[in-house]
């Protein structure tokens, strides 16, 4: 602001009017006389209407300065170039002013701002699931396990817990509850791990049986995922147990 404040002052000196006006004299004959140079250092008088002064030398008129004629001054040694050129500062500093207010970034949206906290889901979300589920399964005992667990007031370790459990009994009997579970699931952060084809790791997987490999580059390797792990935004809730060739 201060640079601003300077820059108008500098424009207002700058279109202030000159002191004075530049003019140049041209000279006039006067009108009643004339100079007489002869070929001596000093100049005579000659009588108007005489052509030839007394010693016979002939004169040479110079035509006598009369009253100067004042012819106005060029345009760039005027007002005009000084105003241009503090209208050129004003406008230039403007601009340069609004460029650093706009390059500016508040501090409260960058470096000393309080971190914004990750909203983690509560697992409300999976319980209509559940009551859902636990209406259309086959048999009885699946529908008492969710009555009994939401009668109750559930946290989300507890929800994800009893779906993750309904869905190892319902993956061949109801695959479409079982596919509803799994979006559920899903949406409230916990992902799947199968491991079909992938080298045994026992710090990854979990060993459920073996069955003969068809070839022996297929040994030590896993042939089905029997229950597949789960991982609670990136956290192992559950190793997936598979099974392998050998």
């Amino acid at each position: 602001m201060t640079r601003v404040l300077v820059c108008l002052i500098a424009s207002l000196l700058l279109l202030a009017p000159p002191a004075h006006a530049q003019t140049t004299a041209v000279p006039v004959p006067a009108e009643g006389g004339a100079r007489v140079t002869t070929g001596t250092s000093s100049a005579q008088p000659v009588v108007p209407g005489s052509s030839v002064a007394e010693d016979g030398v002939q004169p040479s008129m110079t035509p006598q300065p009369g009253a100067p004629q004042v012819e106005p001054a060029a345009w760039w040694s005027g007002w005009v170039l000084p105003a241009l050129i503090g209208l050129l500062v004003v406008v230039a500093a403007l601009v340069l002013a609004l460029s650093r207010r706009r390059s500016r970034v508040p501090v409260a949206e960058f470096g000393s701002a309080a971190p914004v906290p990750v909203v983690v889901d509560d697992g409300a979300g999976l319980a209509p699931v559940l009551r859902l589920v636990g209406d259309n399964a086959p048999g009885d005992a699946i529908r008492q396990q969710v009555t009994r667990l939401l009668a109750g007031a559930p946290d989300r370790a507890a929800l994800v817990d009893c779906a993750i459990r309904l869905r190892d009994q319902l993956g061949d009997r109801a695959p479409d509850l079982a596919h509803r579970l799994l979006s559920a699931l899903n949406a409230t952060g916990i992902t799947e791990i199968t491991a079909d084809g992938a080298l045994f790791d026992p710090h990854h997987h979990t060993a459920a049986g073996t069955v003969e490999a068809p070839r022996p580059d297929f040994r030590d390797r896993v042939a089905e995922t029997r229950k597949p792990g789960y991982l609670d935004h990136g956290t192992v809730l559950r190793l997936p147990e598979v099974i392998l060739y050998r």
